[in-house]
This record gives structure tokens, sequence and C-alpha cells, in this order.
């Protein structure tokens, strides 16, 4: 059943062709020629391969293109590694200049809090002495 469907359609198909052959050899040259003619027959041949002639170049072409596109993504994924690799590079080069700054700045606190930490140790030794001073004296006039 489908083998005549097929069938059908390719004579349906191959009557258009000729009736269009027929109508266009007539606009072009104003000759009318019947369905019998063997130029009929030869234009059938050429126009066929005409067809097969484009779709092999449509084929090449496509090919082409899709060799084109996977040369251009190769292209595509070996700059990405670059970049990944980059990347890396530089987040790992930001991290040690990172740890350093902090250990820079920490550095630079703790220099900066160590007068301070001298400066409270001598007022809270002075107070103690004071202190001891003054129960000395508590005690001497007691």
């Amino acid at each position: 059943m489908t083998a005549d469907k097929k069938t059908d359609e390719s004579v349906d198909s191959l009557d258009a062709d000729i009736k269009q052959i027929i109508d266009d050899v007539f606009s072009t040259s104003g000759q009318k020629i019947s369905t019998d003619d063997p130029i009929v027959a030869v234009l059938l041949y050429i126009k066929k391969q005409q067809v097969t002639m484009y779709r092999q170049g449509l084929k090449e072409h496509e090919d082409a293109f899709f060799l084109n596109l996977d040369q251009r993504l190769v292209k595509i994924n070996q700059n990405y590694e670059a970049m990944e690799k980059q990347k890396d590079l530089i987040v790992s080069e930001l991290m040690g200049k990172n740890q350093r700054m902090i250990k820079e700045g920490v550095q630079e606190e703790l220099q900066k809090q160590k007068p301070n930490h001298e400066t409270a140790f001598f007022v809270v030794l002075g107070i103690l002495i004071f202190t001891q001073f003054l129960l000395i004296i508590l005690t001497v006039f007691k």
C-alpha cells in the first residue's frame, strides 16, 4: 500500500515536471511540444541532473560549513581553557597577595598596639607603686 502511494506520488511528480517543462518551453520559445516529444525526456533528464548537482553542492556546502564550525569550536574550547588557566593564575596571585597584605596589616596593628600596651603597663605599674606608697604611709602614721 505504501509502495503504491510512493509510485503514485512519483508519477504525479513526474507529470507535474513534464507539464512544467512544456510550459517553460512554450513561454521561452513560443514552440508547443507534446508529452511524447523526445526533447521532453532530454529536458527532464537535465532537470534531474540539475537537482542532483544542486543537492550534491548543498551537501558539500553543509559539510564545509560544519567542518568550519567544528574548527571554530575547537578554537573556542582552546581559548576557554587558556582563559581558565589565566583565571586560576590570577586567583592564586590575588590569594597570595591578600595573605601577604593580611600578615602585613596584622603586624602593623601589633606594632601600633605595642606602645599602647607599654604605656598601659607603666601607668598600671605607677598606680600600683603609688598605692603601695599610700599603704606604707597609712601604716606608718596609723
